[in-house]
């Protein structure tokens, strides 16, 4: 939890090559929390 956290402040979060293989389901949930939690603090 504490990356997920980290990974939510960072300034710049660029998520390339790393999808280029299929999620499994713990994996997209923390994806998609990360992705949400950018959304919601809105631009830096």
């Amino acid at each position: 939890m504490k990356t997920l956290s980290c990974l939510a402040k960072v300034h710049l979060l660029i998520i390339d090559d790393f999808l280029l293989n299929p999620l499994g389901d713990l994996e997209s949930c923390d994806l998609l929390e990360i992705v949400e939690d950018r959304y919601q603090s809105g631009p830096q």
